[in-house]
């Protein structure tokens, strides 16, 4: 999991601290990727990475949309980053 604007991070700003918790903020990555994205800020705007997980989210929603006869479960997820407690999504 990244902040797309981190605490102290790369692409920080004023709002940062609002933002730790925000679910909006949150973009799951793969830990190298995550990695490259917070070293090279000049190539991975805060715009490009919104729109990498709204076209992530699109993704998601089409491949697990179901019938309304199938059968539904519920995942819950609930994870600490740096020492912040995120509510369950």
């Amino acid at each position: 999991m990244a902040h797309i604007i981190g605490v102290n991070g790369p692409r920080s700003d004023e709002n940062s601290k609002e933002l730790a918790i925000a679910f909006e903020n949150i973009l799951l990555l793969c830990p190298a990727c995550h990695k490259l994205i917070d070293e090279d800020v000049f190539s991975h705007p805060t715009d490009i990475l919104y729109q990498w997980k709204k076209n992530s989210e699109k993704r998601m929603s089409r491949l697990l949309s179901m019938q309304e006869n199938q059968k539904r479960k519920v995942l819950v997820l609930r994870t600490a980053i740096s020492r912040e407690n995120f509510p369950a999504i």
